[in-house]
């Protein structure tokens, strides 16, 4: 398309060379359902993703965030989420008594860059709008809202809250796969100054001992007092279990971690190496049948960022981000249908 004119240099020149792309879309999404569609998988055709970073704005106001964690990661763009959320709330328009702030905006020129198109262009730009629909919309999209308890109630039992939220979710997965799977969550770790991510896996033993349990008095509670029967025994096992779980987790945030390293040795091994790449790492670490990952956040503070979506590209996987609240929590689950590789 450059060829066909000087503008359309300047027009890729001026994407290439930004440091991020901000797309402004028609449509007023309201609900989650809405603005997860709109915002990336179904209507997010209006988006750049050869850019690390997207801001996309919609009519009403809604705003989102799309980066690709490969070139920036997930919580580096979630602190600058947080800056623009504050920024938004300190901004004093004009007429107000700081108009010395508006004084720089006044002096921004925009300037109109269009790309210049064919009708055979255009059509195959059709063509491509269409099957990033037809392929986004395959991913599924769910928000539950679980009221049988919140943070309140498990710090009044003095449980370790992080624990029994992390829990049950794996117990939910054991109830309904009728055994606990591989299940990641990615976190950020101290020892690189809280910034790169380590992933941490949270079916260990301990916690497919306690949702075997579970799982067993669950189906057997309409027996002969069964279920009462092994409370002592889930109470210990659940105490074995978030014990288990703190631990891996103490361990990964003092940097005694090797997973995102492995992760990596996969991906950079030469193809041409004269020592063949170890089974270990051709067995992806992260794509088993199905992909899990589920992430629990905001246990102390409101998060900027009220929803999260992802695309995995094993078609079985999904991913579960548990917002726990002090009355009950809220779950929120992405599944991808189709494989589509592009992760945000």
């Amino acid at each position: 398309m450059s060829a066909l004119s000087p503008v359309n240099v300047e027009y890729f020149h001026v994407i290439d060379s930004a440091m991020f792309v901000l797309c402004l879309d028609d449509g007023c999404p309201e609900t989650p359902e809405e603005r997860a569609r709109q915002g990336y998988i179904g209507d997010g055709s209006n988006r750049w993703f050869d850019k690390v970073l997207q801001f996309t704005v919609s009519a009403n106001g809604r705003s989102g965030l799309i980066t690709e964690h490969g070139g920036v990661d997930g919580i580096t763009s979630a602190r600058l989420s947080e800056w623009i959320a504050t920024a938004i709330d300190e901004y004093l328009p004009s007429g107000s008594h700081h108009d010395q702030k508006d004084s720089s905006l006044s002096k921004i020129d925009l300037e109109e860059v269009v790309l210049q198109t064919t009708a055979e262009i255009e059509s195959h730009m059709n063509v491509l709008r269409h099957r990033f629909h037809e392929y986004t919309s395959a991913g599924t999209y769910m928000r539950e809202h679980l009221t049988e308890f919140g943070t309140d109630f498990l710090v009044q039992a003095k449980v370790p809250v992080k624990q029994v939220v992390d829990i049950t979710f794996q117990l939910a997965v054991r109830l309904f796969y009728g055994r606990n799977l591989p299940s990641w969550e990615s976190v950020s770790i101290a020892h690189y100054h809280q910034s790169r991510t380590e992933a941490v896996q949270r079916a260990v033993p301990a916690v497919a001992a306690f949702c075997d349990a579970a799982a067993e008095a669950y189906h057997d509670q309409d027996g002969k007092g069964a279920a009462s029967v092994a409370v002592p025994r889930l109470a210990a096992l659940l105490s074995a279990a978030t014990k288990q779980m703190h631990a891996d987790m103490q361990s990964m945030l003092s940097g005694r971690s090797h997973v995102r390293v492995m992760e990596l040795l996969n991906w950079l091994w030469p193809s041409k190496a004269g020592i063949p790449k170890p089974r270990l790492l051709s067995e992806s670490l992260f794509n088993g049948k199905p992909s899990i990952f589920a992430q629990s956040n905001a246990l102390e503070a409101n998060m900027v960022i009220d929803d999260f979506v992802s695309l995995l590209p094993n078609p079985d996987g999904f991913w579960a981000i548990m917002m726990p609240e002090k009355s009950s929590y809220v779950k929120y689950l992405q599944k991808a249908a189709s494989r589509v590789p592009t992760n945000f």
